[in-house]
């Protein structure tokens, strides 16, 4: 059992919540996969021309370099949903589901807090890089605003992600526990 169980739709009347959540996740992980392709094409491209002696420079790498951040982000709640993020349960596995469930609905509810004040301060800064047009200079003038609005986008999203687990894991030990006092009468 991993730390963010699948909600099933016996567990949990808001299924609704979690098929938008679902909806969501599959734009998002086209837009991603999309861009990470694209990258990627635009990086062979690249090579391809300065191997045959092209003058044409595609930049790559600063446009590369501005566009990886916000893909990364944005693909946080698909990797959340999907379960292919970075987890272990190696403190939980042993204890109760119950128990378990508690300890998982506290961990995240403590992450949302953070995560709201990074969606700010990203916000912020997306508001004022918009504001001044900004952009990075190297070989060609890449605009980073448009990557700048999308942090606070993918942030947010991952932290209603989370946030949602945390309710759906403390609405768990609720019914366990509810569960648990009526089998003991």
């Amino acid at each position: 059992m991993t730390l963010l169980d699948e909600p099933t739709t016996e567990e949990t009347p808001s299924t609704g919540i979690f098929r938008l959540e679902r909806r969501i996740t599959t734009v998002l992980t086209v837009i991603v996969s999309a861009g990470v392709i694209a990258l990627m094409l635009l990086c062979i491209a690249d090579i391809v021309l300065r191997n045959i002696g092209s003058p044409i420079n595609l930049n790559s790498v600063e446009i590369i370099d501005v566009a990886i951040v916000p893909l990364a982000l944005l693909g946080l709640l698909p990797a959340l949903v999907s379960r292919v993020h970075v987890e272990t349960g190696l403190l939980v596995d042993r204890l109760s589901p119950k128990t378990r469930s508690l300890i998982v609905a506290i961990a995240l509810a403590i992450c949302v807090p953070f995560l709201v004040w990074a969606v700010i301060q990203t916000t912020g800064a997306a508001i004022q890089s918009t504001g001044i047009r900004e952009a990075r200079y190297g070989l060609a003038q890449v605009p980073i605003w448009p990557s700048k609005i999308s942090i606070p986008i993918g942030l947010g999203l991952f932290t209603i992600g989370l946030a949602l687990r945390a309710g759906f894991d403390f609405k768990r030990f609720f019914e366990l526990s509810k569960a648990e006092k009526s089998g003991e009468k």
